[in-house]
């Protein structure tokens, strides 16, 4: 930062009654971290997405006993289709081939909000222009208030994380009307908790995106028309890389905490090594779930 930016931060903190210039390094180390978690989820999303949208198409190819506007279909061979003419409100955006399906919005969004929080923040202790602050602000309230406009889909993702990004709104409006130095303060020290408690649903939503991606292989062994062995595999490593997306999520929880406890009180045992090393932790953790995933993916 050049010296001239680090004088003004502190001559305009000392003004607002906080004399002690904002953690640039820490902040940066908690954004680092926040970009890789971010990285590391989105293929495991785009396997939830894939899950989300075949369940909906056997939700519509297999309607239930007694639903209307059905017709039996002879394909000929033997072999008969049930199709529906009704468009069923609930599975219709799943349906969609543009965008995400609902339950996947919701959850990428929720990731993707820690990543645009910590970008806000960089920009903010760095003393960046204030209205590119401002936009990235903007961006993060267009995301929590595009999730929070979503209809729930089927699936029980997007129920977990809504209602909390919905609670993230005040504080970001919050943050775009003050426009001054307290920006970066309050956002840490009152978001922070928020951040917290998303990480808390995107971790209940675990269970949720593990059954839902399971239902693949469950599928075909239900059918009895794949490769069972080769199914059962999938489905463990499954298990495997959302129990590594867990960790990551822990590690970016204390993380959260450190960046907290380091602007609310300078004179914390939190120190830049501290952080850099958790940071380096998640990075590398991260790289490791990912190249996995991959790995998998590709011999599928």
């Amino acid at each position: 930062m050049p010296r001239f930016c680090s004088v003004l931060w502190v001559l305009v903190l000392t003004l607002s009654g906080c004399a002690t210039a904002p953690p640039v390094e820490q902040v940066r180390a908690f954004a680092n971290a926040s970009d890789a978690f971010n990285a590391a989820s989105q293929p495991l999303l785009d396997e939830l997405a894939l899950a989300e949208r075949a369940r909906a198409w056997r939700i519509v190819k297999s309607p239930k006993d007694g639903a209307k506007d059905v017709l039996s279909v002879p394909l000929g061979g033997g072999t008969t289709r049930q199709l529906l003419l009704d468009l069923p409100a609930d599975q219709v955006l799943a349906l969609a081939t543009v965008g995400d399906p609902p339950a996947t919005a919701a959850l990428r969004k929720g990731v993707g909000t820690i990543k645009h929080y910590a970008a806000v923040l960089v920009l903010l202790a760095e003393n960046q222009n204030a209205d590119a602050a401002r936009a990235e602000l903007g961006i993060l309230a267009a995301n929590v208030t595009g999730v929070a406009a979503l209809i729930p889909g089927a699936q029980a993702g997007s129920a977990l994380v809504t209602p909390l990004l919905s609670a993230l709104q005040p504080l970001i409006d919050g943050a775009i009307a003050e426009k001054n130095a307290e920006e970066f303060r309050k956002l840490v020290v009152n978001a922070s908790p928020k951040i917290k408690e998303l990480n808390a649903r995107l971790r209940d939503s675990a269970e949720p995106t593990f059954r839902a991606i399971a239902s693949e292989e469950r599928a075909v062994i239900v059918s009895g028309k794949g490769n069972n062995a080769e199914a059962v595999e999938r489905i463990d490593a499954y298990r495997v890389v959302l129990a590594n997306w867990l960790v990551l999520l822990g590690l970016v929880d204390q993380a959260t905490d450190q960046l907290a406890m380091a602007v609310a009180n300078p004179n914390s045992t939190v120190t830049l090594g501290s952080l850099a090393e958790l940071s380096t932790r998640i990075t590398t953790y991260a790289e490791g779930t990912r190249r996995a995933l991959a790995v998998f993916r590709a011999a599928r």
